[in-house]
Protein backbone atom coordinates (compact mmCIF):
# COMPACT_ATOMS: atom_id res chain seq x y z
CA UNK A 1 0.00 0.00 0.00
CA UNK A 2 2.81 2.23 1.31
CA UNK A 3 4.66 1.29 -2.36
CA UNK A 4 1.00 2.27 -4.19
CA UNK A 5 0.68 5.70 -2.36
CA UNK A 6 4.13 6.73 -3.73
CA UNK A 7 3.70 5.59 -6.61
CA UNK A 8 0.56 7.67 -7.04
CA UNK A 9 2.55 10.77 -5.73
CA UNK A 10 5.22 10.57 -8.19
CA UNK A 11 2.71 10.53 -10.91
CA UNK A 12 1.07 13.35 -9.42
CA UNK A 13 4.28 15.58 -9.23
CA UNK A 14 5.14 14.52 -12.73
CA UNK A 15 1.58 15.90 -14.15
CA UNK A 16 2.14 19.48 -13.81
CA UNK A 17 3.52 21.27 -17.01
CA UNK A 18 4.37 17.85 -18.55
CA UNK A 19 3.85 19.26 -22.13
CA UNK A 20 5.44 22.71 -20.99
CA UNK A 21 8.88 21.86 -19.32
CA UNK A 22 11.24 21.59 -20.67
CA UNK A 23 11.36 22.68 -24.15
CA UNK A 24 11.43 19.48 -26.56
CA UNK A 25 14.74 18.23 -27.50
CA UNK A 26 15.56 16.39 -30.80
CA UNK A 27 12.82 14.18 -30.47
CA UNK A 28 11.06 14.32 -33.78
CA UNK A 29 12.88 11.11 -36.06
CA UNK A 30 11.79 8.97 -32.26
CA UNK A 31 8.01 9.96 -33.08
CA UNK A 32 7.64 9.99 -36.13
CA UNK A 33 8.99 6.68 -36.49
CA UNK A 34 6.81 5.25 -33.42
CA UNK A 35 4.16 7.14 -35.74
CA UNK A 36 5.35 4.43 -38.86
CA UNK A 37 5.67 1.62 -36.66
CA UNK A 38 2.10 2.72 -35.30
CA UNK A 39 0.47 3.13 -38.89
CA UNK A 40 2.21 -0.14 -40.72
CA UNK A 41 4.74 2.03 -42.82
CA UNK A 42 7.61 0.36 -41.28
CA UNK A 43 9.48 -2.07 -38.79
CA UNK A 44 12.92 -0.43 -37.94
CA UNK A 45 15.45 -2.27 -35.49
CA UNK A 46 17.01 1.24 -34.29
CA UNK A 47 15.54 4.61 -33.18
CA UNK A 48 16.73 8.20 -34.65
CA UNK A 49 20.51 6.71 -33.66
CA UNK A 50 22.27 3.97 -34.72
CA UNK A 51 23.04 2.67 -31.23
CA UNK A 52 19.88 3.12 -29.66
CA UNK A 53 17.45 0.68 -30.17
CA UNK A 54 13.49 -0.28 -30.75
CA UNK A 55 11.90 -0.61 -27.35
CA UNK A 56 10.71 3.22 -26.43
CA UNK A 57 9.92 3.48 -29.88
CA UNK A 58 7.52 0.27 -30.56
CA UNK A 59 5.93 1.07 -26.84
CA UNK A 60 5.21 4.40 -27.99
CA UNK A 61 3.65 2.89 -31.03
CA UNK A 62 1.76 0.44 -29.15
CA UNK A 63 0.12 3.67 -27.07
CA UNK A 64 -0.62 4.98 -30.37
CA UNK A 65 -2.31 1.94 -31.86
CA UNK A 66 -4.23 2.06 -28.87
CA UNK A 67 -5.32 5.24 -27.42
CA UNK A 68 -4.72 7.26 -31.24
CA UNK A 69 -1.35 9.53 -31.54
CA UNK A 70 -1.50 12.96 -30.01
CA UNK A 71 0.74 14.75 -28.62
CA UNK A 72 -0.49 14.14 -25.23
CA UNK A 73 -0.64 10.27 -26.13
CA UNK A 74 3.16 10.79 -26.83
CA UNK A 75 4.16 12.86 -23.54
CA UNK A 76 2.01 10.25 -21.17
CA UNK A 77 4.07 7.51 -22.04
CA UNK A 78 7.78 8.92 -19.98
CA UNK A 79 4.91 9.92 -17.28
CA UNK A 80 4.15 6.45 -16.97
CA UNK A 81 7.67 5.20 -16.85
CA UNK A 82 8.98 7.85 -14.65
CA UNK A 83 6.13 7.05 -12.03
CA UNK A 84 6.40 2.95 -12.60
CA UNK A 85 10.97 3.67 -11.82
CA UNK A 86 9.23 3.68 -7.90
CA UNK A 87 8.85 0.40 -8.13
CA UNK A 88 12.63 -1.37 -8.68
CA UNK A 89 13.93 1.86 -6.59
CA UNK A 90 12.06 0.69 -3.70
CA UNK A 91 12.73 -3.46 -4.45
CA UNK A 92 16.80 -2.49 -4.21
CA UNK A 93 16.61 -0.74 -1.40
CA UNK A 94 14.36 -2.80 0.59
CA UNK A 95 16.87 -5.82 -1.12
CA UNK A 96 19.87 -4.05 0.91
CA UNK A 97 18.52 -2.32 3.59
CA UNK A 98 15.39 -3.04 4.72
CA UNK A 99 11.76 -1.98 3.83
CA UNK A 100 12.66 1.81 5.48
CA UNK A 101 15.95 2.17 2.99
CA UNK A 102 13.44 1.16 0.18
CA UNK A 103 10.44 3.74 1.06
CA UNK A 104 12.64 6.20 1.43
CA UNK A 105 14.79 5.81 -1.76
CA UNK A 106 11.57 5.16 -3.57
CA UNK A 107 9.81 8.61 -1.97
CA UNK A 108 13.27 10.52 -2.66
CA UNK A 109 12.38 9.67 -6.57
CA UNK A 110 8.42 10.20 -6.76
CA UNK A 111 9.55 13.94 -5.91
CA UNK A 112 12.74 13.96 -7.92
CA UNK A 113 12.74 17.52 -9.78
CA UNK A 114 15.17 15.80 -11.80
CA UNK A 115 13.77 12.70 -12.59
CA UNK A 116 10.76 14.58 -13.59
CA UNK A 117 12.12 17.09 -16.07
CA UNK A 118 15.00 15.07 -17.23
CA UNK A 119 13.13 11.59 -17.86
CA UNK A 120 9.57 11.93 -17.39
CA UNK A 121 8.65 14.63 -19.40
CA UNK A 122 10.87 13.92 -22.48
CA UNK A 123 9.66 11.12 -24.95
CA UNK A 124 13.11 9.61 -25.90
CA UNK A 125 14.26 6.08 -25.61
CA UNK A 126 16.89 7.48 -22.62
CA UNK A 127 13.31 7.73 -20.80
CA UNK A 128 13.30 3.77 -20.45
CA UNK A 129 17.03 3.20 -19.16
CA UNK A 130 16.58 4.14 -15.66
CA UNK A 131 13.29 2.18 -15.06
CA UNK A 132 15.08 -0.93 -16.90
CA UNK A 133 18.71 -0.50 -14.93
CA UNK A 134 17.24 -0.07 -11.97
CA UNK A 135 15.71 -3.20 -11.92
CA UNK A 136 18.62 -4.74 -13.26
CA UNK A 137 20.24 -3.87 -10.42
CA UNK A 138 17.73 -5.24 -8.21
CA UNK A 139 17.62 -8.72 -9.87
CA UNK A 140 21.77 -8.39 -9.04
CA UNK A 141 21.32 -7.61 -5.61
CA UNK A 142 18.62 -10.12 -5.05
CA UNK A 143 20.81 -12.80 -7.12
CA UNK A 144 23.75 -11.74 -4.51
CA UNK A 145 21.94 -11.67 -1.13
CA UNK A 146 19.76 -14.94 -1.69
CA UNK A 147 22.26 -16.92 -3.84
CA UNK A 148 19.64 -17.17 -6.78
CA UNK A 149 20.55 -17.82 -10.08
CA UNK A 150 17.44 -17.26 -12.19
CA UNK A 151 17.59 -13.88 -10.84
CA UNK A 152 20.81 -13.53 -11.85
CA UNK A 153 20.19 -14.68 -15.15
CA UNK A 154 16.68 -12.64 -15.32
CA UNK A 155 19.28 -9.32 -14.88
CA UNK A 156 21.35 -10.58 -18.26
CA UNK A 157 18.12 -9.90 -20.23
CA UNK A 158 17.88 -6.59 -17.96
CA UNK A 159 21.40 -5.68 -19.02
CA UNK A 160 20.44 -6.00 -23.09
CA UNK A 161 17.65 -4.24 -22.77
CA UNK A 162 19.06 -1.45 -21.03
CA UNK A 163 22.09 -1.39 -23.77
CA UNK A 164 19.58 -0.86 -26.50
CA UNK A 165 18.13 2.26 -24.49
CA UNK A 166 21.52 4.10 -24.04
CA UNK A 167 24.87 2.75 -24.46
CA UNK A 168 25.96 4.80 -21.29
CA UNK A 169 24.39 2.75 -19.02
CA UNK A 170 27.46 -0.13 -19.74
CA UNK A 171 29.64 1.35 -16.85
CA UNK A 172 27.02 0.89 -13.92
CA UNK A 173 25.46 -2.01 -15.12
CA UNK A 174 29.83 -3.59 -15.84
CA UNK A 175 30.64 -2.24 -12.29
CA UNK A 176 27.76 -4.43 -10.51
CA UNK A 177 28.84 -7.34 -12.14
CA UNK A 178 31.98 -7.34 -11.64
CA UNK A 179 31.28 -6.50 -7.99
CA UNK A 180 28.58 -9.47 -8.21
CA UNK A 181 31.15 -12.15 -8.83
CA UNK A 182 34.00 -10.54 -6.29
CA UNK A 183 30.80 -11.12 -4.06
CA UNK A 184 30.09 -14.63 -4.99
CA UNK A 185 33.05 -16.19 -7.26
CA UNK A 186 31.13 -19.30 -6.72
CA UNK A 187 28.72 -19.32 -9.56
CA UNK A 188 31.69 -19.56 -12.31
CA UNK A 189 31.09 -22.68 -11.84
CA UNK A 190 27.54 -22.89 -12.18
CA UNK A 191 25.12 -22.81 -15.71
CA UNK A 192 24.03 -19.26 -14.28
CA UNK A 193 26.39 -16.59 -15.90
CA UNK A 194 26.62 -18.23 -18.98
CA UNK A 195 22.76 -18.38 -19.16
CA UNK A 196 22.51 -14.46 -18.15
CA UNK A 197 25.42 -13.63 -21.25
CA UNK A 198 22.71 -15.56 -23.48
CA UNK A 199 20.12 -13.45 -22.20
CA UNK A 200 22.34 -10.42 -22.99
CA UNK A 201 22.07 -11.33 -25.92
CA UNK A 202 18.60 -11.86 -26.91
CA UNK A 203 18.10 -8.61 -24.53
CA UNK A 204 20.31 -6.70 -27.49
CA UNK A 205 19.42 -8.61 -29.79
CA UNK A 206 17.33 -6.61 -32.43
CA UNK A 207 20.16 -4.08 -32.15
CA UNK A 208 23.04 -6.07 -32.84
CA UNK A 209 20.72 -7.73 -35.66
CA UNK A 210 20.79 -4.06 -37.01
CA UNK A 211 24.25 -3.53 -36.66
CA UNK A 212 25.14 -6.14 -39.25
CA UNK A 213 22.06 -4.85 -41.48
CA UNK A 214 24.23 -1.86 -41.47
CA UNK A 215 27.85 -2.81 -42.21
CA UNK A 216 27.96 -1.50 -38.19
CA UNK A 217 27.54 2.03 -38.61
CA UNK A 218 27.50 2.79 -35.08
CA UNK A 219 31.30 3.00 -35.21
CA UNK A 220 31.33 6.02 -38.00
CA UNK A 221 28.39 7.32 -35.99
CA UNK A 222 29.96 7.16 -32.43
CA UNK A 223 33.50 8.10 -33.84
CA UNK A 224 32.18 11.32 -35.26
CA UNK A 225 30.43 12.49 -32.34
CA UNK A 226 33.63 11.92 -30.21
CA UNK A 227 35.81 15.05 -30.48
CA UNK A 228 32.31 16.82 -29.99
CA UNK A 229 31.19 15.32 -26.81
CA UNK A 230 34.96 14.75 -25.18
CA UNK A 231 35.63 18.03 -24.40
CA UNK A 232 32.09 19.29 -24.36
CA UNK A 233 31.32 22.94 -23.08
CA UNK A 234 35.02 23.80 -22.06
CA UNK A 235 34.72 27.05 -19.79
CA UNK A 236 37.06 30.14 -20.41
CA UNK A 237 40.18 29.13 -17.89
CA UNK A 238 40.26 25.40 -18.13
CA UNK A 239 43.14 23.95 -18.98
CA UNK A 240 42.76 21.96 -22.26
CA UNK A 241 44.98 19.11 -21.51
CA UNK A 242 43.29 17.74 -18.53
CA UNK A 243 40.29 16.83 -20.22
CA UNK A 244 39.41 14.17 -18.18
CA UNK A 245 39.64 15.79 -15.00
CA UNK A 246 37.21 18.51 -16.23
CA UNK A 247 35.07 16.23 -17.93
CA UNK A 248 35.22 14.59 -14.05
CA UNK A 249 34.20 17.38 -12.18
CA UNK A 250 31.37 18.66 -14.47
CA UNK A 251 30.01 14.80 -14.03
CA UNK A 252 30.39 15.03 -10.35
CA UNK A 253 28.65 18.25 -9.96
CA UNK A 254 25.97 17.48 -12.48
CA UNK A 255 25.33 14.16 -10.65
CA UNK A 256 25.47 15.93 -7.52
CA UNK A 257 22.85 18.49 -8.82
CA UNK A 258 20.50 15.98 -10.00
CA UNK A 259 19.91 14.03 -6.91
CA UNK A 260 19.58 17.01 -4.79
CA UNK A 261 17.05 18.95 -7.52
CA UNK A 262 18.90 21.78 -7.94
CA UNK A 263 18.73 22.12 -11.97
CA UNK A 264 18.31 25.30 -12.57
CA UNK A 265 21.21 27.00 -14.04
CA UNK A 266 23.06 29.69 -11.59
CA UNK A 267 25.39 32.55 -12.50
CA UNK A 268 27.79 30.39 -11.41
CA UNK A 269 28.38 26.72 -11.19
CA UNK A 270 30.39 26.88 -7.79
CA UNK A 271 27.74 28.43 -5.68
CA UNK A 272 26.73 24.94 -5.59
CA UNK A 273 29.48 23.46 -3.80
CA UNK A 274 28.89 25.80 -0.76
CA UNK A 275 24.96 24.42 -0.70
CA UNK A 276 24.98 22.84 2.41
CA UNK A 277 21.62 21.00 1.39
CA UNK A 278 22.96 20.31 -1.99
CA UNK A 279 25.92 18.82 -0.53
CA UNK A 280 24.23 16.78 2.31
CA UNK A 281 22.06 14.42 -0.79
CA UNK A 282 25.50 13.77 -2.06
CA UNK A 283 26.91 13.01 1.19
CA UNK A 284 24.17 10.79 2.25
CA UNK A 285 24.05 9.01 -1.01
CA UNK A 286 27.53 7.93 -0.70
CA UNK A 287 27.89 7.48 2.82
CA UNK A 288 24.86 5.31 2.43
CA UNK A 289 26.41 2.83 -0.41
CA UNK A 290 29.76 2.72 1.69
CA UNK A 291 28.04 1.46 4.74
CA UNK A 292 26.26 -1.23 2.12
CA UNK A 293 29.73 -2.11 0.76
CA UNK A 294 31.55 -2.44 4.52
CA UNK A 295 28.63 -4.54 5.38
CA UNK A 296 30.02 -6.98 2.43
CA UNK A 297 27.49 -5.62 -0.02
CA UNK A 298 29.61 -3.72 -2.64
CA UNK A 299 27.56 -4.06 -5.14
CA UNK A 300 25.95 -0.66 -5.66
CA UNK A 301 29.53 1.37 -4.14
CA UNK A 302 31.39 0.21 -7.56
CA UNK A 303 28.43 0.33 -9.90
CA UNK A 304 28.80 3.92 -8.81
CA UNK A 305 32.24 4.16 -9.32
CA UNK A 306 32.45 2.53 -12.44
CA UNK A 307 29.75 4.96 -13.59
CA UNK A 308 31.17 8.20 -12.24
CA UNK A 309 35.16 7.21 -13.39
CA UNK A 310 34.84 5.91 -17.13
CA UNK A 311 32.55 7.99 -19.07
CA UNK A 312 34.66 11.19 -18.77
CA UNK A 313 37.14 9.51 -21.02
CA UNK A 314 34.34 9.83 -23.74
CA UNK A 315 32.59 12.59 -22.67
CA UNK A 316 31.84 15.81 -21.25
CA UNK A 317 27.92 16.39 -22.14
CA UNK A 318 26.56 16.26 -18.42
CA UNK A 319 24.78 19.56 -17.77
CA UNK A 320 21.25 18.99 -15.82
CA UNK A 321 19.08 20.04 -18.50
CA UNK A 322 18.53 17.91 -20.62
CA UNK A 323 22.32 16.04 -20.55
CA UNK A 324 21.56 14.90 -17.47
CA UNK A 325 19.68 11.91 -18.91
CA UNK A 326 22.89 10.68 -19.24
CA UNK A 327 23.32 10.50 -15.41
CA UNK A 328 19.62 9.60 -14.67
CA UNK A 329 20.29 5.88 -14.02
CA UNK A 330 22.57 6.70 -11.20
CA UNK A 331 19.54 9.14 -9.43
CA UNK A 332 18.06 5.72 -7.95
CA UNK A 333 20.86 4.55 -7.01
CA UNK A 334 22.06 7.66 -4.91
CA UNK A 335 18.58 7.39 -3.64
CA UNK A 336 18.88 4.15 -2.14
CA UNK A 337 22.34 4.79 -0.85
CA UNK A 338 20.61 7.96 1.24
CA UNK A 339 18.06 5.45 2.18
CA UNK A 340 20.71 2.93 3.89
CA UNK A 341 21.87 5.24 5.71
CA UNK A 342 18.41 6.92 6.88
CA UNK A 343 17.18 2.87 7.60
CA UNK A 344 20.38 1.84 9.58
CA UNK A 345 19.81 5.00 11.46
CA UNK A 346 16.04 4.00 12.24
CA UNK A 347 17.33 0.79 13.53
CA UNK A 348 19.43 2.13 15.53
CA UNK A 349 17.27 4.58 17.38
CA UNK A 350 14.11 1.80 17.42
CA UNK A 351 15.04 -0.30 20.56
CA UNK A 352 15.70 2.60 22.71
CA UNK A 353 13.40 4.74 24.98
CA UNK A 354 15.91 7.28 24.74
CA UNK A 355 16.37 7.53 21.25
CA UNK A 356 12.58 8.92 20.64
CA UNK A 357 13.87 12.85 19.99
CA UNK A 358 16.52 10.95 18.03
CA UNK A 359 13.79 9.19 16.24
CA UNK A 360 11.32 11.93 15.70
CA UNK A 361 14.67 14.53 14.14
CA UNK A 362 14.87 11.21 11.63
CA UNK A 363 11.77 11.47 10.89
CA UNK A 364 11.46 15.13 10.31
CA UNK A 365 14.77 14.87 8.25
CA UNK A 366 13.17 12.05 6.30
CA UNK A 367 10.74 14.65 5.32
CA UNK A 368 12.29 17.63 4.51
CA UNK A 369 15.08 15.27 2.00
CA UNK A 370 11.84 14.17 0.43
CA UNK A 371 9.77 17.48 -0.13
CA UNK A 372 12.51 19.92 -0.43
CA UNK A 373 13.07 19.13 -3.92
CA UNK A 374 9.59 20.23 -4.85
CA UNK A 375 10.46 23.68 -4.26
CA UNK A 376 13.31 23.57 -6.95
CA UNK A 377 11.11 21.99 -9.30
CA UNK A 378 8.40 25.00 -9.16
CA UNK A 379 11.50 27.58 -9.42
CA UNK A 380 12.38 25.87 -12.25
CA UNK A 381 9.01 26.15 -14.08
CA UNK A 382 8.60 29.42 -13.06
CA UNK A 383 11.82 30.35 -14.45
CA UNK A 384 11.33 28.30 -17.84
CA UNK A 385 8.37 29.74 -18.32
CA UNK A 386 9.65 33.58 -17.99
CA UNK A 387 12.74 32.57 -19.97
CA UNK A 388 10.37 31.79 -22.83
CA UNK A 389 12.06 28.30 -22.49
CA UNK A 390 8.98 26.53 -22.47
CA UNK A 391 6.69 24.72 -25.09
CA UNK A 392 3.81 27.65 -24.91
CA UNK A 393 4.28 28.91 -28.24
CA UNK A 394 4.87 25.41 -30.05
CA UNK A 395 1.75 24.29 -28.51
CA UNK A 396 -0.38 27.28 -29.32
CA UNK A 397 1.26 27.63 -32.68
CA UNK A 398 -0.23 24.22 -33.09
CA UNK A 399 -4.00 24.88 -31.55
CA UNK A 400 -4.13 27.48 -33.93
CA UNK A 401 -2.93 26.15 -37.15
CA UNK A 402 -5.44 23.09 -35.99
CA UNK A 403 -8.47 26.11 -35.56
CA UNK A 404 -8.15 26.97 -39.14
CA UNK A 405 -9.14 23.50 -40.69
CA UNK A 406 -7.24 23.72 -43.89
CA UNK A 407 -7.59 21.10 -46.35
CA UNK A 408 -4.06 21.26 -47.84
CA UNK A 409 -0.78 20.52 -45.76
CA UNK A 410 0.30 23.27 -43.64
CA UNK A 411 3.57 24.77 -44.88
CA UNK A 412 6.52 24.63 -42.66
CA UNK A 413 9.14 27.71 -43.43
CA UNK A 414 12.43 25.46 -43.96
CA UNK A 415 14.57 28.38 -41.92
CA UNK A 416 12.48 27.17 -38.74
CA UNK A 417 15.65 24.52 -38.34
CA UNK A 418 17.72 27.84 -37.11
CA UNK A 419 15.29 28.24 -34.30
CA UNK A 420 16.71 26.61 -31.43
CA UNK A 421 15.70 24.73 -28.34
CA UNK A 422 16.80 23.55 -25.12
CA UNK A 423 18.40 19.94 -25.74
CA UNK A 424 19.31 20.06 -29.34
CA UNK A 425 15.70 20.35 -30.98
CA UNK A 426 14.96 22.98 -32.96
CA UNK A 427 11.52 24.56 -34.58
CA UNK A 428 11.38 22.27 -38.18
CA UNK A 429 11.59 19.00 -36.27
CA UNK A 430 9.56 20.17 -33.33
CA UNK A 431 6.40 20.90 -35.80
CA UNK A 432 7.00 17.96 -38.03
CA UNK A 433 6.20 15.33 -34.98
CA UNK A 434 3.53 17.70 -33.41
CA UNK A 435 1.24 17.92 -36.56
CA UNK A 436 2.19 14.79 -37.64
CA UNK A 437 1.22 13.33 -34.42
CA UNK A 438 -2.14 15.75 -35.11
CA UNK A 439 -3.20 14.26 -38.41
CA UNK A 440 -1.79 17.76 -39.56
CA UNK A 441 -0.31 16.68 -42.74
CA UNK A 442 2.54 19.29 -43.41
CA UNK A 443 5.11 19.89 -45.77
CA UNK A 444 8.42 22.41 -45.92
CA UNK A 445 8.79 25.42 -47.97
CA UNK A 446 12.14 26.57 -48.87
CA UNK A 447 13.18 30.20 -49.17
CA UNK A 448 14.24 30.01 -52.67
CA UNK A 449 10.66 28.51 -53.86
CA UNK A 450 8.35 30.85 -55.56
CA UNK A 451 6.16 32.83 -52.74
CA UNK A 452 2.75 32.48 -55.23
CA UNK A 453 2.87 29.11 -54.27
CA UNK A 454 1.76 30.31 -50.57
CA UNK A 455 -1.36 32.33 -51.68
CA UNK A 456 -4.46 30.71 -49.94
CA UNK A 457 -2.15 28.33 -47.59
CA UNK A 458 -1.45 27.61 -43.66
CA UNK A 459 2.18 28.52 -43.09
CA UNK A 460 4.42 28.34 -40.01
CA UNK A 461 6.99 31.09 -41.44
CA UNK A 462 10.41 32.26 -39.49
CA UNK A 463 10.24 36.07 -38.40
CA UNK A 464 13.14 37.06 -41.17
CA UNK A 465 10.92 34.79 -44.09
CA UNK A 466 7.41 36.71 -42.40
CA UNK A 467 9.71 40.10 -42.73
CA UNK A 468 11.01 39.57 -46.40
CA UNK A 469 7.47 38.23 -47.80
CA UNK A 470 5.55 41.24 -46.15
CA UNK A 471 6.09 43.28 -49.12
CA UNK A 472 4.65 40.40 -51.41
CA UNK A 473 2.24 39.07 -49.66
CA UNK A 474 -0.61 39.82 -47.42
CA UNK A 475 0.48 37.30 -44.03
CA UNK A 476 -2.12 37.30 -41.30
CA UNK A 477 -0.99 36.05 -38.18
CA UNK A 478 -3.68 33.50 -37.01
CA UNK A 479 -2.92 34.56 -33.41
CA UNK A 480 -4.27 37.74 -34.78
CA UNK A 481 -1.18 40.31 -33.70
CA UNK A 482 1.19 42.03 -35.79
CA UNK A 483 5.19 41.75 -35.09
CA UNK A 484 6.60 44.84 -33.96
CA UNK A 485 9.49 45.46 -31.92
CA UNK A 486 7.98 44.52 -28.45
CA UNK A 487 6.78 41.77 -30.21
CA UNK A 488 9.52 39.46 -31.95
CA UNK A 489 8.29 35.74 -31.84
CA UNK A 490 10.88 34.02 -33.56
CA UNK A 491 8.22 31.94 -35.78
CA UNK A 492 3.85 32.78 -36.62
CA UNK A 493 1.23 30.79 -38.39
CA UNK A 494 -0.07 33.19 -41.15
CA UNK A 495 -2.87 32.68 -43.31
CA UNK A 496 -1.21 34.05 -47.08
CA UNK A 497 -3.24 35.80 -49.37
CA UNK A 498 -1.86 38.05 -52.57
CA UNK A 499 -0.93 41.63 -51.72
CA UNK A 500 -4.14 43.88 -52.61
CA UNK A 501 -3.14 46.17 -55.09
Amino acid sequence: MLVGGLLALALVVRWPNLLLSPQFPSIGATVLKALDIADGRALPLADQAPYLGGPFMYLLAFVFKLFGPSVEATLLVPWAIGGLTIVPTYLLGRELGGRAAGLLGAALLATSAAHTVVTSHVPLSHSLTPFIATTTLWLLARAVVRVEGGSLALAGLGAGLSLQTHPTIAPLLSGAVVAAFLARPSWSRTRWPYLAVMLVLTGYGTLFVHHIQTHFEVVGDIQAKEARYLDADTDPGEDAEHVYVNNLERLSLSLARLTSGAISEPDADDGYLRDPSIVAYAALGLGGLVLAARRGNPLLLLALLAAVLLPPLLSGKYKPVLDGRYLMPLVPVMFVGIGLVWGAAARALAPSRAGLAGAAALAILGVVLVFQPLTLLADFYEDTQENGLSNALYLSTRSQVRAAQSDEPVLLDARLRDVKSVGGGNAGSNFAWLLAVSREPAEVWHDGDDPSALVGRLAILHRATADRLDEQLELTPLDGRRSNGRDRQSYRAYLVGPRPT
